[in-house]
């Protein structure tokens, strides 16, 4: 996925070579075997997109990246709340620096960055992005919203990402769907992000991922966030794959782990 200007090795060339030729299959057609750096425990759906869980999709489940699947539900503010502050070390990917981070945000003079933020992303695909007044009257724009007063975790996905994003303006109000657009949105007021490894990185522009907790501070303009993983969360995560190959299981059974119901098919 990160190409490091590193040469071909031995076990990058064995890797190629054992598995020429071979596909996922659901249902007697090539997957889309989406993957991502690292899990906060917990793997999400198409949901994470604000898209739905057809039928193409029914190999990608919410699933806990450990071997003994708790029943909580990540949806609940209260439970989702409780995990992302807790550590977890027996999940596949629980010992890697982006299991857990916090982060630090200031919305000061964002307004505008966000606004523009906003424009783009409902340009780009309506359903994700709304607008609406005072009075409950939907918006085609934010035009007489004034300045931000509150963001907040409107609502929470089953995989326990963030699934809508609310932020209020003085006059108005805008709700954002699609985990990326989120984590754009709040990456706008990032000043820094700490890994539970200690490494602080204040250098980045989006969020590391959705699935967090936030807390808006009116009187500051300011936020707190903890939360877990990197990257949009749906599929494999590769660290929680390296977790896994590292206590024994086999390629075709980290595969099945994460994606459902496929078969490993040779297509010559």
């Amino acid at each position: 996925q990160v190409y490091n200007k590193n040469p071909a090795g031995e076990k990058s060339v064995k890797a190629v070579e054992d598995t020429v030729g071979q596909v996922l299959k659901y249902k007697g057609n090539v997957v889309e075997a989406y993957y991502y750096s690292t899990s906060c425990g917990h793997t999400g759906t198409m949901e994470n997109w604000n898209l739905s869980d057809d039928k193409t999709y029914g190999y990608l489940k919410s699933v806990w990246v450990k071997k003994d699947a708790p029943k909580t539900d990540l949806s609940k503010e209260k439970n989702f709340r409780t995990y992302i502050q807790s550590g977890d070390e027996v999940c596949f990917d629980g010992k890697t620096p982006y299991f857990r981070w916090s982060a630090a945000l200031d919305f000061n003079q964002k307004d505008e960055n966000i606004r523009n933020i906003l424009k783009e992303q409902k340009k780009a695909n309506g359903k994700n992005i709304t607008f609406y007044a005072k009075d409950g009257t939907r918006k085609k724009s934010l035009k007489g919203f004034g300045a931000i007063a509150e963001v907040s975790v409107k609502k929470r996905g089953t995989s326990g990402a963030v699934k809508m994003l609310k932020l209020e303006f003085e006059n108005g109000m805008a709700l954002v769907k699609n985990e990326y657009n989120i984590r754009r949105i709040l990456g706008a007021a990032l000043k820094e992000v700490t890994l539970q490894d200690g490494t602080k990185n204040t250098q980045m522009t989006v969020l590391p991922s959705a699935y967090c907790v936030l807390d808006y501070d009116k009187n500051t303009k300011t936020a707190s966030a903890i939360g877990g993983g990197f990257g949009h969360g749906i599929g494999m995560s590769q660290y929680g794959a390296d977790g896994m190959a590292q206590a024994g299981y086999s390629c075709d059974e980290i595969l099945g782990f994460f994606y459902h119901d496929v078969k490993i098919e040779s297509i010559y």
